[in-house]
């Protein structure tokens, strides 16, 4: 019953963290996008694909860790 109820609760953190993930990787790629379409480099769309990659990371070790433990 307790590894139910916690596989249960990290099955909604897995969720939340590949849900997270995506999201970050939709602004990667919308801001790639911006940078492509355009002639000079924006300063700001370049640091926000920074901090926006550095969250990708975070999120991809989270869920992998996750999705070990539901195994």
């Amino acid at each position: 019953m307790q590894r139910m109820i916690e596989a249960t609760l990290i099955n909604e953190l897995l969720k939340k963290y590949q849900e997270r993930l995506e999201e970050c990787q939709n602004k990667w790629e919308e801001d790639y996008n911006v940078i492509k379409a355009s002639d000079e480099l924006d300063a700001d769309v370049v640091d926000d694909m920074n901090l926006v990659n550095i969250q990708i990371g975070t999120y991809e070790c989270i869920v992998k860790d996750l999705k070990e433990l539901v195994k």
